[in-house]
């Protein structure tokens, strides 16, 4: 007696269930070394906090320098500010308790500036998101982890496949 046919489908359907649930765990891992390993551009513009006091802008890891102007209103004259008027660093936010670029207008008679503060802003810089992977190496190392995994799956459905020989 030949059951050979009986065997088959079984192995046929667990095969098919491991590929797909395996697909789906690949897709929801390729998302999110997609979002850690990409950096992201911002142009935003906001109201410069008070002298001494610090915003939160958006990302984590600050990849380029910012360029910082403000719009005089009496002039109706985009300028641009100068880095002495303010400092832009990486640190733990107050608010969130998270990583976070932080804005912080200077004391202007420190500057020899008139205040800045309370007036529109518009910045530009290159950031990383949320769980960014700072260190290229691992960010190549990401990006081989999905490589390996694709190769996995196939491997897996090569060798169901040849079990149903």
């Amino acid at each position: 007696m030949n059951k050979k046919g009986e065997i088959g489908i079984g192995m046929l359907l667990s095969i098919a269930v491991g590929i797909i649930v395996a697909l789906v765990i690949f897709q929801a891992s390729a998302v999110g070394i997609g979002q850690a390993t990409t950096s992201q551009t911002m142009n935003q513009t906001f109201v410069s906090p008070a002298v001494n006091a610090t915003i939160d802008l958006k990302g984590q890891e600050l990849l380029s320098i910012p360029h910082v102007e403000w719009n005089n209103t009496l002039s109706n004259i985009t300028t641009t500010i100068a880095t002495g008027n303010y400092t832009i660093t990486e640190r733990i936010s107050a608010t969130d308790g998270l990583k976070r670029i932080q804005l912080q207008v200077l004391d202007p008679a420190a500057t020899a500036t008139p205040t800045l503060s309370a007036r529109t802003w518009r910045i530009s810089y290159t950031f990383g998101p949320e769980g960014y992977i700072d260190d290229a190496g691992a960010r190549s190392i990401a990006g081989i982890i999905l490589l390996l995994a694709a190769i996995a799956i196939a491997i897996y459905a090569l060798s169901g496949a040849r079990r149903l020989d």
